[in-house]
């Protein structure tokens, strides 16, 4: 599960720009609220599912990259 791991934690952050950050006080008041991790146990069959998806994402993330 490392690349799932990678993939679901690696992922582009937000410029900082106002209203792009989520605070106790809503969008946009400044601050980051602390994530949180879940431990996964899939089936092989819901792994696979999983690693497309990371896998559609990601080539989508570099096509909007590639275009930018």
């Amino acid at each position: 599960m490392t690349a799932l791991i990678g993939c679901l934690s690696g992922g582009p952050r937000p410029s900082g720009r106002e209203g792009s950050a989520v605070s106790p006080q809503g969008v946009g008041g400044g601050g980051w609220v602390a994530g949180m991790r879940f431990r996964l146990a899939p089936t092989p069959a819901q792994e696979q599912g999983l690693l497309e998806h990371c896998s559609h994402a990601r080539y989508v993330w570099n096509l909007a990259v590639e275009q930018h």
